[in-house]
């Protein structure tokens, strides 16, 4: 976490070999008028991926996916921030795509919650994210990209761990109704122990800023 000074939040994250930044800028005046909302902040989400990790000949594909992701990620801190604290003004998200090797989704709402954090953003919760797939009558965790090109049924899912609520639900390929179930008993205890490791650093980064300021 804070690990771009320009951002008022940002954080880097691995996860597994998948490495992204995220930064968020905000809340902020509203760039274009006719967006403006007057009872609450408005969010706005960006991926971009570095040239080394795509081949011009896949770029459609992946711009047109990586605009899908997006749109998720949007829709899912919408859920948790508290954009009405924050009427007439906006909140940047960039996502900074390093490396992939499965589970991207996942990683980016994992990311963005954790620079949301470091910006002081005010959240319902966190909002941790898995990946999950189903190889061979089996649920695994956190496929790499091999695994997830192949034809493997493959879930993101993303909760409010306090709750358990389910805020993202993104299945790709067909699975047999019967399989969801424990798909989602994988995803949901991968979530909830994300949530211990994150608790753990922002409590750490927490304890590092009140040192530093002299408390």
């Amino acid at each position: 976490m804070s690990v771009f000074q320009q951002a008022d939040g940002s954080c880097y994250l691995e996860q597994g070999n998948t490495k992204l930044l995220a930064c968020v800028y905000g809340p902020r005046e509203v760039e274009k008028r006719h967006q403006l909302q007057h009872d609450k902040a408005i969010i706005t989400t960006e991926i971009s991926m570095s040239t080394f990790t795509k081949t011009d000949r896949r770029k459609a594909r992946v711009d047109k996916r990586l605009m899908e992701m997006s749109i998720f990620i949007k829709q899912t801190m919408e859920s948790v921030v508290k954009i009405q604290l924050f009427p007439r003004s906006q909140i940047d998200i960039y996502i900074q795509v390093i490396q992939v090797d499965g589970g991207l989704l996942s990683a980016c709402v994992n990311a963005v919650t954790l620079a949301l954090i470091d910006a002081g953003i005010p959240m319902t919760d966190y909002i941790t994210a898995s990946t999950i797939g189903y190889i061979k009558n089996t649920p695994f965790l956190d496929m790499n990209a091999i695994e997830e090109s192949s034809d493997t049924p493959v879930l993101t899912i993303a909760i409010q761990p306090r709750d358990q609520s389910i805020v993202l639900f993104q299945l790709e390929k067909k699975i047999h109704v019967a399989n969801v179930d424990s798909l989602i008993e994988v995803g949901l205890e991968g979530c909830k122990s994300l949530h211990k490791i994150f608790d753990e650093r922002v409590k750490q980064r927490t304890k590092a800023l009140l040192e530093m300021r002299g408390f």
